[in-house]
């Protein structure tokens, strides 16, 4: 993916670890995810359609080299070393089983991880910005409902291609990263392909504003 997708975002980003060049992104970033500081955020065409991305809440902000790792509600049992060692992990609490959508779910698996002994200010929430029929191979990007026809974007499920997908619309979303400031999480990934944050359809867009209507309401 190529900086001139992201004319205008001024975020910085890791990826993998390893800090990239701040004000866009770099020209050679491979991979599916990236870590996003969401403080200082601008609005550029593309962002959103990143396949991965983290929004972390900038209470502390990154510096250098961040260790992390990659968690699922079904894997997250790592060592206390572990967890000493790693600076952030992504949770990913999403699909492809229908189940992992809720709102109560997100909830309930968070939870679950934190009462193991992992800190709430080292996981980084994973949202889905896919939906899915619940069946491996059955997933479609949030970007594609959009396409084909989505217009209502609170709604979580849509029929898509003649099947029923569950999804996460923008009150979902709201929801879940505003639950992610309020609980001191580390803030929030998602997987899929969004729309522009231009656009007043984007995921990413909600996440931000969540993010900004917590820190103006609680100030430091």
């Amino acid at each position: 993916m190529s900086a001139a997708q992201h004319q205008g975002v001024h975020p910085r980003l890791l990826q993998r670890g390893q800090v990239l060049r701040r004000h866009r992104l770099d020209d050679h970033v491979a991979g599916a995810e990236a870590a996003v500081l969401h403080q200082g955020y601008k609005e550029g065409a593309g962002l959103g359609q990143h396949p991965g991305c983290r929004v972390l809440r900038p209470d502390e902000p990154l510096v250098g080299a961040a260790a992390d790792g990659r968690l699922g509600p079904v894997a997250y049992k790592i060592s206390k070393n572990a967890i000493e060692a790693l600076d952030f992990m992504s949770y990913q609490c999403y699909g492809p089983a229908v189940m992992r959508y809720s709102y109560e779910q997100f909830v309930k698996d968070a939870e679950m991880a934190v009462e193991y002994g992992i800190p709430a200010d080292k996981l980084v929430l994973g949202v889905p910005f896919i939906g899915t029929t619940g069946v491996n191979g059955e997933q479609v990007s949030y970007s594609d409902f959009i396409n084909g026809g989505l217009s209502d974007v609170a709604l979580d499920e849509f029929t898509y291609n003649g099947k029923s997908y569950t999804l996460n619309g923008q009150n979902t979303i709201r929801k879940k990263a505003k639950y992610a400031c309020e609980e001191g999480y580390r803030g929030i990934m998602s997987w899929g392909s969004d729309v522009s944050v231009n656009n007043e359809k984007s995921l990413l867009k909600a996440i931000q504003e969540e993010f900004v209507a917590y820190e103006i309401n609680n100030p430091k």
